[in-house]
């Protein structure tokens, strides 16, 4: 097995060494003897034998075969996508990457190399790599066939800079398994001189992204295709646009009733612009960054609520909700279900395949303790700091408000897998690492599944608000002469107090008057009250 980088990089590698060298230091001392079975000429003559493997393997979670394939986190601190996998690229005392080992072993036949399903396509991985409890169809990350809704989605983007980070890196909040709690970063000098860059990625990505950055729905509508060449599906388009996003725009501009986005939340501020204007501008190249100033949501959520019945309320939003499974098949729950994916390959419950979906009274008690995490944490000025943990020693710099009210719940004991080892990691994070290689799995309830159903609505402050004002008239003797009560819905708007500025223009480059009050409030209801309902 040769290595692809010295195969494209000859001048600066020593060709002839065995993909194992770049993974595993010293790997002859790890297997310093290797017996295979007695073979005659006669038998090597008759038909080949196998006698012994030399594999490349990804660990297991459950369970290993005995004294050679330990187990091993496979997603929460490690991240498979990720092809740079030299465990020089980590802190810590790792002689190999954690989830990635090389071994020599001996065999006698060719089904004891490895197992694989009925038509021999398929190996078994997740729990193991034995058909009894190993899966041969594993998804662990989606791509799209819709366009994305919520920013949650983008937890299947790979956006970590090594396989040294979690899996899912944005919109969860654990911290990272190479850092000690109080960083963020650090420059790591122990095996490169010139010094490797360690990241807590999940807080780097989610400070960057949450409060700049939404998914309108300005989208087309796609119909997906099937390619009858698969090596050629890239070659062409094969999804058909049924309706382009100009055309999307221009009926909803039209008829937003009749005509709603994809997320029927968002609803249309014209704000006096002409609607052929509006769909002209919001069409061009940078329609993109003016599209929130003609958007409001409605019923958006503010995260700083410490009301059990309005977290309940806002939980509960996928109750009962049917999902289309990969098969076709629809899955259908009396629960509250938190898929990972669009369209999930299995069923509530299924650890590996599945998703996992709460009750009723678990999404009140979910609801609670998320109250008793805002009421620690809070008030939160920005939606990423009520995504991210504190960057401190305590508990709270352990992961976020919501991870944090997941594991109060403690809904995850399901879909817990075996402990694996420790040695290697950094000390100064050994204390705050989960020690179960089930974390993250499709049926470990995460904060980023959660955030998925909850990015598109959620927001750090209130918009609308209801004034109420009391006047009365008195005679020169301090007589009431008459009474009146009024209240006002008052609502902040996408534009600026001075209207110099447009919408869209960033609050630095502003004019002072619009740096120091922001955006314009408008009376959208106003009415006199009688005096019961006081």
């Amino acid at each position: 097995m040769e290595d692809a980088t010295r195969i494209k990089i000859p001048s600066d590698f020593a060709t002839g060494q065995v993909i194992s060298e770049v993974q595993t230091i010293k790997f002859s001392s790890l297997v310093s003897q290797v017996t295979s079975r007695k073979l005659t000429f006669d038998d090597l003559k008759a038909e080949r034998q196998p006698f012994g493997v030399l594999e490349t393997y990804q660990h297991v979670a459950n369970r290993g075969q005995p004294g050679v394939q330990p187990v091993s986190d496979l997603l929460y601190t490690t991240n498979p996508r990720q092809s740079a996998i030299s465990h020089q690229l980590a802190a810590g005392s790792f002689t190999a990457v954690p989830h990635y080992q090389s071994h020599l072993r001996a065999v006698s036949t060719f089904d004891g190399a490895i197992q694989t399903s009925g038509n021999g396509q398929r190996a078994f991985w997740g729990a193991s790599q034995e058909a009894s409890i190993g899966r041969d169809r594993l998804p662990f990350f989606e791509i799209p066939r819709e366009p994305v809704l919520s920013l949650g989605a983008l937890q299947h983007a790979n956006l970590g800079s090594s396989t040294f980070s979690t899996s899912y890196q944005f919109a969860n909040s654990w911290a990272s398994s190479y850092l000690p709690l109080a960083r963020v970063g650090k420059v790591d000098k122990s095996k490169i001189s010139g010094g490797v860059p360690i990241y807590d990625t999940s807080y780097l990505v989610n400070e960057a992204l949450w409060d700049g950055f939404f998914f309108s729905g300005i989208s087309p509508v796609l119909t997906p295709g099937t390619s009858v060449a698969p090596g050629k599906a890239w070659e062409k388009q094969t999804a058909n646009v049924t309706r382009s996003s100009h055309d999307v725009l221009e009926q909803f501009v039209k008829s937003p009733r009749e005509n709603p986005l994809a997320n029927p939340r968002m609803h249309l501020y014209q704000n006096g612009v002409p609607a052929e204007d509006l769909v002209k501008s919001l069409s061009e190249p940078a329609g993109c960054r003016k599209s929130a100033s003609h958007l409001l949501v409605d019923g958006a959520f503010n995260i700083n609520s410490t009301s059990p019945e309005a977290w309940t309320a806002l939980l509960a939003g996928l109750r009962g909700q049917e999902f289309e499974t990969q098969d076709g098949a629809t899955n259908k729950t009396d629960n509250t279900s938190f898929p990972r994916f669009r369209h999930p390959s299995g069923r509530e419950g299924d650890n590996w395949n599945g998703f996992r979906a709460l009750s009723d009274e678990k999404i009140k008690e979910f609801a609670n303790h998320l109250v008793d995490e805002v009421k620690e944490r809070g008030p939160f000025l920005s939606l990423s700091e009520f995504v991210n943990r504190r960057v401190e020693g305590s508990d709270l710099g352990k992961c976020g408000a919501v991870q944090a009210a997941i594991d109060a719940l403690n809904v995850n004991g399901q879909a817990s897998q075996k402990p694996f080892p420790m040695e290697g990691y950094p000390a100064e994070a050994q204390s705050h690492i989960i020690q179960d290689s089930g974390v993250a799995i499709p049926g470990f309830l995460t904060q980023a599944d959660v955030l998925q159903s909850l990015a598109p609505v959620i927001t750090c402050r209130s918009d609308t608000f209801t004034i109420r004002a009391y006047g009365e008239s008195r005679d020169k003797s301090g007589k009431v002469n008459a009474r009146s009560w009024c209240e006002a819905v008052v609502q902040r708007t996408p534009a600026f107090v001075d209207v110099t500025d447009r919408p869209e223009t960033r609050l630095g480059d502003a004019t002072p008057l619009n740096q120091k009050f922001g955006r314009r409030y408008e009376v959208v209801s106003f009415r006199l009250l009688h005096p019961s309902e006081t």
